[in-house]
């Protein structure tokens, strides 16, 4: 799982490919520039609620939010039916207890 400066500099490059500015994002969740800003800058973290929002803000799963290239690599290949590796299937099982832990 990315840590809280990572998802915030996602979420930055995210919002700027999709050409949306900080006062569209932070309008779309209740909050102001000011605050997705500190979110973007690592300064904020944000509330399960808040990453739903994201994700669906930019029209992704929060996994796909808060996850590496690489875990999203792996569920690529696990919808594709490709056999894994003992090392590929322990990072998978490592990428799921992280979500849970969002989770719980």
């Amino acid at each position: 799982m990315l840590s809280k400066k990572e998802i915030g500099e996602k979420i930055k490059r995210l919002r700027k490919e999709q050409e949306k500015s900080q006062e569209d994002l932070g309008k779309y969740l209740g909050r102001t520039h000011a605050a997705i800003s500190y979110v973007e800058n690592g300064t904020t973290e944000l509330s399960y609620e808040d990453l739903r929002k994201v994700a669906l803000f930019f029209n992704m799963t929060i996994s796909e939010l808060v996850e590496e290239e690489q875990q999203r690599g792996f569920q690529q290949n696990f919808r594709t039916g490709r056999n894994f590796s003992k090392e590929e299937l322990k990072k998978a099982l490592k990428a799921l207890d992280e979500i849970k832990k969002i989770l719980d």
